[in-house]
């Protein structure tokens, strides 16, 4: 998909939209996925977890903006057999107001049938290895 509409380089509105995107992709897992995988009662591979960034696509109805969050708005799961398309859609706001969406999609590998145990492993699995690398 290629680019449209206006263009902007402004290093705030850059800056704004970067850190609003990294913060809400930090919150994937197991904030969204899992949700998103105990609503659809199936999980990825827990010995091999695969989760794919696929592709992301944002749109802003104006580029004059300072400051800028990311609020998830709807989430959704196809299954195809061991395969899942997740799609992830979020309303992008600055000072209260709604000023444009995004929806980032994930491919998600080696589904199973949810086991709320080995969900938990994986979270707290996460969970580890991202207190270490905090150090």
């Amino acid at each position: 998909m290629k680019p449209a509409g206006e263009k902007t380089h402004c290093p705030s509105l850059i800056n704004a939209l970067t850190k609003a995107y990294v913060d809400f992709s930090g919150h994937t897992f197991p904030d969204i996925l899992v949700k998103l995988m105990t609503d659809n009662n199936v999980m990825i591979n827990p010995a091999r977890p695969m989760v794919m960034y696929q592709c992301m696509k944002i749109s802003l109805s104006r580029l004059d903006i300072k400051t800028l969050t990311l609020q998830l708005a709807k989430t959704s799961l196809s299954i195809d057999a061991k395969r899942g398309d997740a799609w992830l859609e979020f309303d992008l706001i600055s000072e209260g107001k709604i000023v444009g969406h995004g929806k980032k999609h994930m491919l998600l590998s080696g589904l199973r049938d949810y086991c709320q145990d080995s969900v938990d492993n994986m979270v707290e699995q996460y969970k580890e290895s991202k207190n270490s690398y905090k150090g």
